[in-house]
């Protein structure tokens, strides 16, 4: 069978691009690494209700709603910013996602896609055991790949343009009714903490620039001692490490059907390292320049996703956040009294909340646009 469309990764941004491609009428299959999607997700799991209101899936997935941000650090709590946030346990909200796609394409759950090569007009994809043929391929895979390495198309790590993230996770009956961010030199000298309440337990986790000398270990075990001593000391269910991209790609889609979005894209706010409702923003809009394409029987046009990408606001705050924090990754001192003086004030939050109203092509499917 010939797909008009192979998505590769069912996370977030893979799941809902394939949803809305079969929605428009298009054959499309979807693999998945796992088992399941979002079973080894590194994620402190945190999205606006806007956006995940937008999913039309059961809110039995949303962990906790909140309706605010605390900012905390070396001199107390910093500020606060009102919002209307959701957090989720990525295995269950992946799942239901990726659930939701399978009912309107072919889902192969448990399927590593080990090669995507060209033959003739279309795209060959080798899993372990089988190969699928497709007109166009959107990678979805995350921030590391050597497939897409290997095509030149997507998010390439390098120093000094991706976060490392650490995670752990404690079970809690007490887990508190805001998000908290942690600015502190002795957490991330460039990036921040965070702890993000769940339904019984809570994540806890850091995030710094990869070019920074910063050790995880050593400023997850402060940030606990200072910030939450009721977790210090006592071993996590869960620990998790990765990296997250800082910068979109500089290669999103070419003429011969290739196209990257989510993590795989580079698709996430430069100043919180959060992609998830940036991530499904640009599934959105690939699918629908993926569908024209198949429309008009002319795969050169899924090129066009970049120039799409281009006018839509989140690239231009993207990559002016890219320009201004990259640089001061390399002195701490003003990164953090950005973060502390501007940032922790929560008119940034409110201005983005502001702004994504506006400038947004899906106002109904996004509400403030950030996320975790």
């Amino acid at each position: 069978m010939l797909y008009d469309v192979a998505v590769i990764g069912a996370g977030p941004a893979g799941s809902v691009t394939a949803t809305k491609m079969a929605e428009n009428g298009l054959d499309v299959c979807l693999f998945e690494r796992d088992e399941f999607a979002g079973k080894n997700n590194v994620c402190a799991g945190g999205l606006d209700y806007g956006t995940f209101s937008g999913l039309a899936i059961t809110e039995k997935v949303i962990e906790k709603r909140l309706g605010g941000i605390l900012f905390r650090g070396e001199k107390g709590l910093l500020g606060k910013a009102k919002g209307d946030w959701v957090t989720v346990q990525r295995s269950i909200f992946d799942r239901a996602l990726a659930e939701k796609a399978s009912k309107s394409c072919d889902y192969f759950p448990g399927a590593t896609v080990n090669d995507v090569r060209r033959q003739g007009c279309n795209w060959v994809i080798g899993t372990t055991d089988k190969k699928f043929n497709s007109k166009i391929v959107i990678f979805a895979d995350g921030p590391l790949s050597r497939i897409r390495k290997k095509l030149g198309i997507g998010f390439e790590p390098k120093r000094g343009n991706c976060y490392l993230s650490v995670i752990r996770e404690f079970h809690s009956d007490e887990t508190g009714d805001c998000l908290e961010m942690v600015f502190d030199g002795g957490v991330s000298p460039a990036g921040y903490g965070w702890l993000f309440p769940k339904k019984d337990h809570v994540n806890i986790g850091m995030g710094t620039f990869n070019n920074t000398n910063c050790k995880p270990k050593q400023s997850m075990d402060y940030m606990l001692e200072k910030y939450y001593p009721e977790f210090s000391g006592k071993k996590p269910f869960l620990e998790r490490a990765a990296l997250i991209p800082a910068s979109i790609a500089k290669k999103l889609s070419s003429e011969s059907g290739l196209i990257a979005v989510g993590d795989a894209g580079g698709f996430v706010e430069p100043l919180t390292g959060g992609g998830i409702s940036t991530g499904i923003r640009s599934g959105i809009l690939a699918a629908e320049v993926a569908s024209s394409a198949v429309e008009n029987n002319d795969i050169a046009l899924v090129k066009n996703f970049e120039s799409t990408i281009r006018k839509q606001g989140m690239f231009l705050l993207f990559n002016v956040q890219s320009a201004f924090l990259q640089p001061r990754s390399n002195a701490p001192f003003l990164y953090r009294k950005f973060l502390t003086d501007v940032f922790a004030t929560g008119a940034y939050v409110t201005a983005v909340g502001f702004a994504s109203k506006i400038i947004s092509p899906h106002k109904k499917e996004f509400g403030k646009g950030i996320s975790w």
